[in-house]
């Protein structure tokens, strides 16, 4: 069973924070306490929440949902990069032939979730602090 952790964007003062504790209400997070920030608690609408997704890049990296994964050929050069998204996605198998449906973390491109799956996938950066990754091209 993976460890069932998360981290936190802060948008106002532009830092990522690692959870170390929460308080819910059902589904939905209300504050959230952060590391390094003695006794600090933020309310939890002023942070985007992402979770850990239980899998690890190549040089052991935590995966976490909003991260921005890649992968290289043997000669460097790049063949897939995407940002990991976590919610229900159906992935066709066999060109259509059949498929199946994930709930949780996963990325758009069938070959690159493979990847994060079996920890040959690097991570570069996330969605918040380099987002102008998702821009440059192959």
């Amino acid at each position: 069973m993976r460890e069932i952790k998360f981290r936190a964007w802060e948008e106002a003062r532009k830092k990522m924070h690692t959870v170390t504790g929460y308080t819910s209400r059902g589904f939905q997070f209300v504050s959230v306490e952060v590391e390094g920030e003695r006794d600090f608690r933020i309310l939890a609408n002023r942070l985007k929440i992402m979770q850990y997704t239980g899998c690890r890049d190549e040089s052991g990296t935590q995966i976490y949902e909003g991260d921005i994964i890649a992968v290289y050929t043997r000669a460097g050069k790049l063949m897939y990069r995407e940002a990991v998204k976590w919610g229900y996605k159906v992935l066709d198998v066999n060109g259509g032939e059949y498929g199946f449906q994930v709930c949780g973390p996963y990325v758009e491109a069938e070959y690159l979730y493979d990847c994060m799956m079996a920890g040959t996938c690097v991570v570069e950066g996330n969605i918040y602090e380099t987002p102008e990754l998702l821009n440059e091209p192959r």
